[in-house]
């Protein structure tokens, strides 16, 4: 197999990925803002795919980063290889904000997938009395921290997926 096959396995391979991963950010946003649900059914929704984050993102980086070598105007071979390809074409610097936007909903995915979602209740609110009003205004607290995130991600995949676009259009 030659460079040009290699290519086409990893379209094949990143092109679901990418498809998948934005699925859950929709998901995730409907999991945050869907009304009547519990804290611990928000939480569930939330965690129940870190596995998929944690195959996802090695192999996104892996195929885009050989998309990136192998692009259709010459070969990256350096960093250096990068800057020309940004100063020299529109469509290297629509794949450098591109990555910007992809580094963010990684990062976006993990706050939510590892630090924020696991801090949400972990059993149904059965009431307020005492210390239960204030692990009410925790969860709460954090539920908005974890909507805030979830917009961010979802504005994050939306800007990668229409420079994307772009970079296509700039191809033909």
């Amino acid at each position: 197999m030659d460079n040009q096959d290699w290519l086409l396995v990893s379209l094949w391979v990143h092109v679901p990925f990418i498809t998948a991963w934005i699925g859950l950010v929709m998901l995730d946003t409907v999991a945050v803002f869907a009304p009547g649900l519990e804290g611990v059914q928000r939480r569930r929704l939330l965690l129940w795919s870190r596995v998929f984050v944690l195959i996802a993102i090695p192999v996104i980086m892996a195929t885009g980063i050989w998309q990136t070598i192998e692009n259709p105007f010459f070969r990256v071979e350096a960093y250096s290889g990068l800057k020309e390809l940004r100063d020299r074409t529109l469509y290297g610097d629509l794949l450098f904000w591109k990555h910007g936007f992809v580094l963010a909903t990684f990062g976006l995915t993990i706050l939510v997938r590892f630090i924020l979602a696991p801090r949400l209740p972990s059993e149904p609110s059965m009431g307020m009395s005492g210390g239960a009003a204030t692990m009410e205004q925790t969860a709460t607290g954090t539920l908005r921290l974890v909507q805030l995130a979830t917009v961010l991600n979802l504005a994050s995949c939306l800007g990668a997926v229409l420079l994307a676009t772009r970079m296509v259009a700039e191809l033909h």
